[in-house]
């Protein structure tokens, strides 16, 4: 019954992959984020009468296009923890050792680490009278990050700054480390091989974001049963992303996951196996289960 859910009845089946569709405003996200999410979060039936079945998930995620509040500096490399696995590397080389850095100092968010002119952005702000600051490259680090003693520790004659510099496809390539090529490659097949993993969050599209999102989630590794719930993945996606966007929520169903999404793409909704339509139109006219 949540703002103009018309106090309906749904059954929503646990393993399977269920779309919610319908005109802008007919209810979707109502449906999805002020009564079943809050009902999660809340532990107890917030804007309906009962839930039944959110005790079966271990947990619920939310994969929505939004990114939670973040640094300038937040960067792909940081988000899926990939910069944490490339620290490790450089900290076990002959150079570092001798110079006692340890993992922590490969940071660019280290005191060690960073680059003590642009604190560690990569760029510095010039502020103008009248119009929006501007930010230009580095002149010190040259917008690595880092200082120079880090920029020191080569391995195959690279710094940690040009590996964060290479995009996800061209880092997986070099084939570092297999736990750094597993995260790679979840992020290969959720079609996101061309960003570059020194990219700020803050500079991404909604659909990069929500798989961005997914990516993280699946990296980390989910314990027990769990209930995705997703705010139309497919925005911005070309068609062959979005057949790799598929092929991964059916690995999450294969693994005994169950996927809610609020989606209208025609070619996302060939992979429903049940399909919810709300409205008939929108606001006060919507809210219906058609």
């Amino acid at each position: 019954k949540a703002n103009n859910l018309k106090t309906i009845d749904l059954q929503i089946n646990i393993g399977l992959i269920t779309f919610i569709t319908g005109v802008s405003g007919s209810g979707k996200t109502s449906l999805v984020y002020d009564v079943i999410y809050q009902s999660y979060l809340k532990k107890k039936a917030i804007n309906c009468y009962d839930i039944y079945g959110l005790n079966e998930f271990d947990q619920i995620k939310l994969i929505d296009q939004r990114i939670a509040k973040t640094k300038v500096n937040d960067t792909i490399v940081v988000y899926c923890n990939i910069l944490s696995e490339l620290q490790s590397l450089f900290a076990k080389t002959d150079l570092a050792k001798s110079l006692k850095l340890k993992k922590a100092d490969f940071s660019f968010l280290s005191k060690t680490g960073k680059c003590k002119a642009c604190n560690g952005l990569g760029k510095t702000k010039i502020s103008l009278d009248f119009i929006s600051d501007l930010w230009s490259k580095c002149d010190y680090c040259n917008g690595s990050r880092y200082n120079a003693a880090i920029l020191d520790v080569k391995i195959d004659n690279h710094s940690i700054a040009d590996f964060i510099d290479q995009t996800i496809d061209q880092l997986f390539a070099l084939n570092l480390s297999p736990k750094i090529n597993k995260s790679l490659k979840v992020l290969q097949d959720l079609g996101l091989g061309y960003l570059g993993l020194g990219q700020d969050l803050t500079a991404l599209s909604g659909g990069e974001i929500q798989r961005l999102k997914l990516a993280k989630s699946i990296i980390i590794e989910t314990n027990g049963k769990c209930l995705y719930l997703f705010d139309e993945p497919s925005a911005g996606l070309h068609f062959f992303n979005i057949k790799d966007l598929v092929k991964v929520f059916n690995q999450l169903k294969s693994e005994g996951h169950t996927i809610l999404i609020i989606e209208h793409n025609e070619s996302m909704l060939k992979a429903a196996d049940h399909i919810i339509t709300l409205g008939p139109g929108s606001g006060p006219n919507g809210g219906n289960i058609l």
